[in-house]
């Protein structure tokens, strides 16, 4: 299946602000978090999708199969492999409108046991070259939510003030 990740012109964006800020650095402070729910699945690989040129996830769990993904970074553009636990932080903001619905299905098929999301809910410090905010997507739970359960079961979910954290499971599959 074929999905729109993201448009040519929104990439180039995102890559001079990969090249010129630091991206990539929101799953240090969820590392508690986000090891717990690599143990509770039982995860023996897990893929960064977003990840940024910092690879912080890589470095957690230095002694696990992990993957890092960011369509913004030439060296981690590659399609990810499916994975058993799949960590999202502060990625879906970014997302082009257009392409979220893509974005979220492509994770779907990626994530075999879990996600761990972590979702901004204002607006960015970083702006795009072209001006606009680095946060196309200023959203809340509101939004998010039904969005996210449609595809995924939510097992913890909590809200802080410009940020919403959600721990997901794949949902079972339903018989034919």
């Amino acid at each position: 299946m074929s999905f729109k990740l993201i448009s040519d012109n929104y990439r180039q964006q995102n890559e001079i602000l990969h090249q010129t800020t630091h991206y990539g650095v929101t799953a240090p402070r969820y590392a508690r978090k986000i090891k717990a729910m690599a143990t509770r699945l039982d995860a023996k690989n897990i893929l960064d999708y977003g990840s940024g040129t910092r690879r912080h996830v890589e470095k957690m769990f230095w002694f696990k199969k992990v993957e890092s993904y960011d369509p913004c970074v030439p060296d981690l553009s590659a399609p990810p492999r499916p994975a058993d636990f799949l960590v999202c932080c502060d990625v879906l903001e970014h997302i082009e409108p257009d392409c979220l619905d893509d974005v979220l299905s492509h994770m779907q098929g990626l994530a075999q046991r879990g996600l761990f999301l972590s979702i901004s809910t204002r607006k960015a410090s970083k702006v795009l070259p072209d001006g606009r905010n680095a946060h196309l997507i200023v959203e809340g739970a509101n939004f998010w939510l039904p969005l996210l359960m449609a595809r995924w079961a939510l097992e913890r979910f909590e809200a802080f003030s410009d940020e919403i954290i959600c721990e997901m499971r794949v949902l079972p599959e339903s018989p034919s």
